[in-house]
């Protein structure tokens, strides 16, 4: 079996998602799962972002312009230095007010009356109400595409498994792949189940990276990832004598 390695590449100022904004002490009374992820809102490490991980938790001191979702709230929040605010999701505008009706006519003025009464004019009717502006619409989220690579040394034709667990469901919009030497690799980005077991690839149709070319797919059959699975490789085959084959994937959010 092939030695595999993680290279995470954080290229941008959009941070992974978090499950909620907490304080220290609920963290610390918390059973967190592998790669759970909170922002902090007291403490030592406050407004630092922190990630479970081999039985202890990461703290990732924010930088300022990060931004981070925060999927208890569906809002972004962005760190200005020294606190995290609100970012993306505004309320839409408020319709405009509707136009005031027009003063109705005046009444005519009454005939004479016989002698000593005097014929009074009618009123005129009070104009109608003018209608109200229709509700502005709410401005819609922004796409964002985030990016993973790994690296597998030395493949073989049996160089499998799975690398990443998808802490949220996500959709794989474009794969890449560089070989290092040899002739050529020719495979399949993979989804595996919660367990890292059986599973399918995100597209029906291989890749073959030939040596120092990279490969890219863009047209996925299969790129739905399920919350909780693992995204890993599966080798088809390997010709040549190759030192390493860099993977990337690029996703959105499901």
């Amino acid at each position: 079996m092939a030695t595999k390695k993680i290279v995470v590449k954080d290229e941008s100022s959009w941070q992974e998602p978090v499950i909620n904004i907490i304080t220290d002490a609920t963290r610390a009374g918390l059973s967190p799962s592998k790669g759970d992820r909170y922002l902090l809102s007291d403490g030592d490490n406050v407004n630092k972002l922190c990630y479970y991980a081999d039985d202890s938790w990461i703290y990732l001191t924010a930088v300022e312009g990060w931004i981070v979702w925060n999927n208890s709230d569906n809002l972004y929040y962005k760190f200005d230095g020294s606190n995290w605010s609100i970012e993306i999701g505004a309320t839409g505008t408020t319709g405009a007010v509707g136009t005031t009706g027009a003063d109705g006519a005046d009444g005519t003025t009454g005939v004479d009356g016989a002698v000593g009464t005097t014929g009074a004019g009618l009123d005129g009717t009070t104009g109608a109400d003018g209608t109200t502006g229709a509700v502005g619409t709410t401005g819609a989220t922004p796409s964002i595409t985030y990016s993973r690579s790994f690296v597998i040394t030395n493949p073989t034709a049996d160089a499998d498994g799975p690398v990443w667990r998808a802490p949220v469901a996500i959709t794989i919009t474009a794969v890449h792949v560089l070989c290092m030497d040899g002739t050529s690799i020719t495979g399949q980005l993979w989804e595996y189940d919660a367990n890292g077991g059986s599973g399918a690839a995100v597209d029906s149709a291989d890749i073959v990276a030939s040596a120092g070319t990279n490969a890219d797919d863009t047209t996925l059959d299969n790129p739905g990832i399920d919350s909780g699975d693992y995204v890993g490789w599966r080798t088809t085959s390997v010709d040549g004598t190759i030192t390493k084959v860099i993977v990337t994937f690029e996703y959105t959010i499901a």
